[in-house]
């Protein structure tokens, strides 16, 4: 049985300031917060409350940390957290 992704909408992103720390005890290390994001064009249509994101990149692996409270079109408020890694 294969699994079937169905797209849950589009996020536009306006980041608003970002900072690195270069050589940090794990690594390097980026935090962006960022002003607004919209999520649109799927079941969800929602503007964002609150959002950051980290990332960590040392030499093999990269991982990366993004939180947003998103408000929707009818006052309902969605957590929206999620990992990604990569090896490099």
């Amino acid at each position: 049985m294969a699994l079937e992704l169905v797209p849950l909408g589009r996020l536009e992103i306006h980041a608003e300031q970002s900072w690195s720390i270069s050589e940090g005890p794990r690594g390097t290390r980026s935090v962006t917060a960022f002003r607004q994001i919209f999520w649109s064009g799927g079941p969800i249509e929602a503007r964002s409350l609150w959002a950051n994101g980290s990332c960590l990149a040392t030499e093999f692996v990269a991982e990366r940390n993004i939180r947003a409270l998103f408000e929707t079109t009818d006052a309902e408020r969605v957590l929206l957290a999620y990992d990604v890694f990569a090896l490099e």
